[in-house]
């Protein structure tokens, strides 16, 4: 009898398990459905140096803290700068991890592997209307 047990419970646990990694892969899917689109074209932008994009996607105030290298940008200092940013674009691997999601607040944890160096930032959105009012970006490490 106690290989019966044995067996039933070795089968729960297995459908347990299988309801657990369901479960998490919705609430990562539902998550990432609530991305608001404005942060999804941000990365698409970066990745693809569209200063349209930017400019459609962040308020006419819109602004962001650099906090790693102390500077502050207004939007079209985040526009200019993107041809220096397209050097490294088609080199660099970005990978995002959403940590905080609200209505008017995005966190998200952000990878960009170049060549030769990776670094881990967490960014910080603030928006408005559906559009990027702020970014804050903030070095967590060298590696990711």
């Amino acid at each position: 009898m106690s290989v019966t047990v044995n067996s039933f419970l070795v089968k729960l646990l297995g459908a347990i398990a299988i309801i657990g990694v369901l479960a998490m892969s919705t609430v990562a899917s539902t998550a990432k459905g609530e991305m608001p689109v404005a942060v999804i074209d941000w990365y698409d932008a970066l990745r693809t140096t569209n200063a349209a994009k930017f400019d459609r996607i962040m308020t006419s105030d819109a602004g962001g803290d650099l906090r790693y290298l102390g500077i502050w940008k207004i939007k079209s200092e985040y526009i200019e700068v993107l041809e220096n940013w397209s050097e490294l674009a088609g080199a660099v691997d970005i990978k995002t991890i959403p940590v905080n999601v609200s209505n008017d607040l995005v966190e998200m944890d952000v990878c960009y592997t170049f060549k030769r160096n990776q670094r881990l930032n967490r960014e910080t959105f603030e928006l408005a209307d559906g559009q990027i009012k702020s970014n804050t970006q903030e070095m967590l490490g060298e590696k990711c």
